[in-house]
């Protein structure tokens, strides 16, 4: 509890709180078939995977609102700040050194646009209830929200 209090505390300070909020829902595609086929493989490629967004959301000043398995929502002040985490977020995913046997996999296997891990990423920006915690921590919901995981499932 210390450990997520503390994480919580530390990083409300970028939760937005009000106005036009953008909202970023990401997600591995293909993770049900990858744990399949090796689960260390996919815990080692799930580190690495969790340190670039997380790196990323502190980088541009974001909000990681819940991470539910291999699914980040995150929600920034502003629409600029989103798309240059989603770019640099695919960049990284790009350039990283992933697990040897994960490249053997039919989903991350390399070409010119995707290396190891395929990250599936929607953006929308909207008005949304905000809901904080007795502990500190923000949530969102409403059409926005809603809205943002349509575009990131299509």
């Amino acid at each position: 509890w210390g450990w997520t209090w503390y994480k919580q505390r530390k990083y409300s300070r970028h939760a937005p709180r009000d106005g036009e909020i953008a909202f970023v829902f990401t997600d591995i595609q293909k993770s049900s078939d990858l744990w399949s086929s090796d689960a260390a493989v996919m815990t080692e490629a799930l580190h690495l995977h969790h340190g670039i967004i997380r790196s990323q959301i502190e980088r541009f000043c974001g909000y990681e609102v819940k991470t539910l398995g291999d699914s980040f929502m995150v929600a920034f002040k502003d629409a600029v700040r989103a798309v240059d985490f989603m770019c640099q977020v695919q960049q990284l995913m790009f350039d990283t050194t992933w697990p040897p046997s994960l490249a053997c996999h039919p989903a991350t296997q390399q070409d010119t646009l995707f290396n190891g891990l395929r990250v599936r990423m929607g953006c929308h920006v909207g008005r949304a209830n905000v809901v904080k915690s007795p502990q500190g921590a923000y949530d969102y919901d409403g059409t926005a929200v809603n809205q943002t995981a349509r575009v990131s499932d299509s």
